[in-house]
């Protein structure tokens, strides 16, 4: 039996940059004061996940962050590092990369050698948005925020 060749749904990946470039409007109101934010995600024995989102590059019409991860009680298990750009007059937010793995294409033939799966690109698009969701349901800033 041949297996069907996976076919990208651009549709759904530019719902998902929508989405995710709302989530974070959620997390930073000011771009152009916006550097680091450090948010603690918390369960019911303390932090457990330290999430930071520090500013790579600001241009006029876009942005490139980093979003990484680290594990309070494990800091040796590193979680991924993503870098997104985010672009304000499409107002979208993608995955560039993550770790040291750059220039992701939209569809990947399997098996390859670097073992990607045909839909990599989706996948770490939607871990973008789960991770955010995550940090606006349950986050909390680690610095004391001053109201002027």
């Amino acid at each position: 039996m041949q297996q069907r060749r996976y076919l990208t749904n651009l549709r759904g990946i530019h719902q998902q940059c929508e989405a995710n470039y709302v989530r974070l409007l959620q997390l930073v109101a000011d771009w152009e004061e916006f550097d680091l934010l450090e948010l603690a995600i918390d369960n019911a024995d303390g932090p457990t996940v330290i999430v930071k989102i520090t500013l790579l590059e600001r241009n006029p019409y876009t942005s490139t962050i980093m979003l990484d991860q680290q594990d309070v009680l494990l800091p040796w298990a590193k979680g991924p590092q993503l870098t997104v750009r985010v672009y304000h007059d499409a107002r979208m937010a993608e995955v560039i990369s993550w770790n040291r793995h750059r220039l992701i294409k939209p569809r990947y033939a399997y098996p390859n050698p670097q073992m990607y799966l045909p839909d990599e690109k989706a996948q770490l698009n939607q871990y973008l948005g789960e991770c955010l969701s995550q940090c606006i349901a349950h986050g909390r800033t680690r610095e004391p925020i001053t109201i002027r």
